[in-house]
């Protein structure tokens, strides 16, 4: 059973309660494409976690050269919460404003 937090659709279609509480701090999850060094590259299942001062940032590879980036926005940097929703504010296709 899926039950990823009190907005989850599975907990609520099976009337399951809610009671833990939010965490408050944003975080990010992104999958992308990534042409990175020979050296630094992870192969799939293989997991990169660093710490910083304001929480983590990690990368794990996954099948086809792809990447999933994960971790916490430092307090101060998130935008403000507009309610319990998902946001997708930070979506955007960087393909084109790269430099080469």
């Amino acid at each position: 059973v899926g039950a990823d937090g009190a907005s989850s659709a599975v907990r609520h279609a099976l009337h399951l309660g809610f009671a833990g509480t939010t965490y408050e701090q944003t975080g990010f999850l992104a999958d992308v494409e990534l042409d990175l060094p020979p050296a630094t590259r992870l192969d799939p299942g293989r997991l990169r976690l660093n710490l910083t001062r304001g929480g983590f940032v990690g990368m794990a590879g996954l099948p086809g050269g792809r990447y999933r980036l994960f971790g916490a926005v430092p307090p101060g940097m998130a935008p403000e919460s507009t309610g319990d929703e998902v946001s997708h504010n930070g979506s955007t296709s960087t393909s084109s404003s790269m430099p080469a």
